[in-house]
């Protein structure tokens, strides 16, 4: 298919500043494709890794290298990245600037908590009073200087929990999410910035809407170090991660100082679905006012419908996926979109209830899961003999060696952990039970120390799969009544990991792409609905789109935000996931805790704005 003029007029404009508007179903990454391909038509200067693109997630990431490749296998020297995984790139190239050291591992948020568990106890700090979650937060925001969002009474800990925090951190060889671009804006106070700047003649950047500050700051320092030709394509209707630091106003300014271009019009929504959608954002006041258009001719309407009797919903909301399903509606093209992840074990009753499979979307990630977490706690020991939080996991995998044990052998004045096991080990007589699982421990690593010294040359697949062997996690650890799903687990894991390896990747890359959560459940199921919340549709697509517990003081969260302009633009996103069906449906559901149900069965103004009431 051609592209449309607004399409073609975007993919055109190769030189200079430039913003694209593009909304819901616009085609936004076929014109990054498109431009890049025509880039390198008319610019004989310029190779294909001189040309950077940049994602919001590794999803994204994936799916634009590979339609890169399909286009034409030159475009597979273009750099695609996501913020996180251009730190860390670069953070390894330039570490001796900042006084960095090369191997270091990105902390989890199992790691983060260990850290914490240590400093609450140095501090006499409750974690009934401040979850560690929550602690994580603060301390994000206390390095975006957003005092007045902090208690008082942690304000002035902060600097004494932050410098005992960072501490830790760099002891152990251990950088957070946060830290990558901290110190990636770092290195442009460095000659290293320079360098990075000096190796693109072009940058583009997709959801330009969602960045936050110090991502948009990055953005700013490859421009001022040289960057020239800089796209960034976003949209503001579809802003919905101001919760978590984005901050759209500084897309909205970057647009107006721009060569600016607007891609009107939606591939993917029926011309009724676009009607509604088009009204309600319209509300919203801090906008770009565009009206976006169809190209699609199907007249199915959005259906609205507000249940009384629970019956009477549970029926209904049944008999329409099976309906779907039946009318050659693939499950895996139909989604139920809600606000709040706790609604879903309502509507899990539901399809339970009427046998429809189905996947929650984003539940437990694949490198989250129990086996996967052990096997990979070996291999970061091997890249990195400081991590404790993996000599912790592995410790623990022993029989018999729970928390004493471990906390008498951290307490040991070293900071090794090999040497911190071996001293403990010769306080042991012989007859100790720990005594040979110790000994056998530390052998096992030894040798591998002593026979792998170049990451690049390593072959970690065979590593792991040898380390669960000696150290029969099979047999053992894993044996519980999960044992033939772990078993099944492991296998994939090796599986893909024995493909990294084949395709070239060392240690350090596996591992990088490990911590980016680039995660094996992004392959769902193939006959299952998707269960998700409406933040988590971003950037999907379905046949059919169910949103349901549309009410009041669920979506707008208040009463007193009805209106919103953040809650329209997630109500929006939402709403614009659909191709052809589109049900709002509303229903008797007690959804709060005071049990009352007069205001569940309000439905969202939202609908009204839309015009579907």
């Amino acid at each position: 298919m051609n592209l449309d003029i607004h399409q073609q007029n975007a993919v055109d404009d190769i030189h200079g500043v430039i913003s694209v508007i593009a909304g819901p179903g616009a085609g936004k990454t076929r014109v990054l494709i498109e431009r890049t391909s025509k880039i390198l038509e008319n610019d004989y200067t310029v190779n294909p890794n001189e040309i950077l693109i940049i994602s919001f997630t590794n999803k994204v990431r994936g799916e634009i290298k590979e339609r890169l490749y399909k286009k034409n296998h030159v475009l597979s020297g273009v750099q695609v990245h996501t913020f996180h995984s251009f730190a860390i790139v670069n953070l390894r190239k330039y570490c001796d600037y900042i006084d960095l050291i090369k191997n270091f591992t990105i902390l989890d948020t199992e790691g983060e908590n260990i850290i914490l568990e240590e400093i609450y106890k140095e501090m006499n700090l409750n974690k009934k009073d401040i979850k560690y979650r929550e602690m994580i937060s603060l301390i994000e925001k206390y390095n975006e200087r957003q005092f007045s969002d902090i208690p008082d009474v942690i304000l002035e800990l902060m600097p004494t929990i932050i410098k005992k925090f960072d501490e830790k951190k760099l002891k152990k060889g251990y950088l957070s999410f946060d830290d990558l671009l901290i110190l990636f804006n770092k290195l442009f106070e460095t000659p290293a910035g320079q360098l990075i700047a000096k190796s693109f003649k072009y940058i583009m950047c997709d959801e330009a809407q969602d960045l936050n500050k110090i991502q948009f700051n990055l953005i700013n320092l490859l421009q001022t170090n040289g960057v020239k030709n800089i796209m960034l394509v976003g949209d503001l209707d579809q802003a919905i991660y101001e919760w978590r630091g984005a901050k759209p106003e500084l897309f909205s300014n970057f647009y107006k100082n721009s060569k600016q271009h607007t891609l009107i019009y939606n591939y993917r929504s029926t011309p009724n679905i676009l009607t509604n959608t088009n009204k309600l954002i319209s509300n919203n006041k801090k906008r770009v006012p565009i009206s976006f258009e169809t190209v699609n001719n199907s007249h199915i309407n959005p259906i609205f419908k507000r249940f009384i009797s629970n019956t009477d919903f549970y029926k209904y909301l049944g008999d329409e996926i099976k309906n779907q399903i039946k009318n050659g509606v693939k499950p895996d093209d139909i989604a139920i979109l809600y606000r709040n992840n706790f609604l879903s074990r309502e509507y899990e009753k539901i399809l339970r209830l009427h046998n429809i499979p189905y996947v929650i979307y984003n539940g437990i990630e694949f490198y989250n899961r129990k086996e996967i977490k052990d096997a990979l706690a070996l291999l970061k020991i091997i890249y990195n003999p400081s991590d404790e939080i993996s000599w912790v996991r592995v410790l623990s995998m022993l029989d018999g060696i729970g928390k004493a044990v471990i906390s008498k052998i951290k307490a040991i004045n070293t900071d090794s952990w090999f040497d911190k096991i071996y001293s403990y080990t010769l306080t042991l007589k012989e007859t100790s039970k720990y005594y040979f699982e110790l000994k056998d421990l530390l052998n096992i690593f030894e040798e591998i120390f002593n026979n792998n010294s170049n990451y690049e040359e390593m072959n970690y697949p065979y590593i792991v799969e040898t380390l669960v062997e000696q150290l029969n996690l099979r047999e053992e650890h894993w044996n519980d009544e999960s044992f033939d799903e772990r078993i099944e687990n492991f296998k994939e894991l090796m599986q893909t990991m024995n493909e990294c390896y084949k395709d070239g990747k060392n240690l350090t890359e596996y591992i990088d792409d490990i911590s980016l959560s680039i995660n094996l459940d992004e392959v769902k199921p193939q006959d299952c609905i998707r269960l998700m919340s409406m933040h988590s549709s971003k950037g999907l697509e379905f046949d059919t789109v169910f949103i349901l517990g549309g009410v009041n003081e669920i979506i707008p969260g208040k009463s007193n935000d009805l209106n919103s302009e953040d809650e329209r633009r997630l109500m929006y996103v939402a709403m614009t996931r659909a191709k052809k069906h589109l049900y709002c449906l509303v229903s008797n559901v007690n959804y709060f805790s005071n049990n009352s149900m007069e205001s569940s069965i309000r439905p969202s103004i939202f609908y009204k704005e839309a015009d579907l009431l």
